[in-house]
């Protein structure tokens, strides 16, 4: 299963109570909508089976964006819920190169494989 935040929405006019914001260089602030989308792939099948996504929103009486991690948080417990016993193995961007995240996954028994940045610490030392 591979996933992933897309944009959905941008505009410096129009906004909601659940759009996200962020103030531009030139003073201006830009109102969007994103989502985390989870798919499944194959290396080999041309066609994907998407999943359902989260929506990355300003939450309830909150001033802060939510974010990608925070979608992952409540997306993949959700995903394990309706699929119990399907084997997975993620595949990810360096976001998620973290041990909250990867705790988060073995918790919920899902393999993983994400890529990171070629100077992220936690690849330090892994040459020896």
């Amino acid at each position: 299963m591979s996933m992933d935040a897309t944009g959905q929405f941008s505009s410096s006019n129009i906004s909601c109570q659940e759009c996200c914001s962020r103030h531009l260089r030139n003073g201006s602030t830009q109102y969007y909508h994103q989502l985390l989308a989870a798919a499944i792939v194959h290396p080999e099948k041309s066609n994907v089976l998407p999943l359902f996504p989260e929506a990355i929103t300003r939450q309830d009486g909150e001033t802060k964006n939510d974010c990608e991690t925070n979608a992952a948080k409540r997306l993949l417990p959700a995903i394990r819920k309706a699929f119990p016993k399907l084997k997975f193995i993620i595949v990810e961007d360096s976001l998620y190169a973290n041990g909250p995240h990867i705790r988060l996954l073995e918790y919920l028994s899902m393999s993983y494989i994400i890529v990171v940045k070629k100077k992220m610490s936690c690849t330090e030392g892994c040459d020896s």
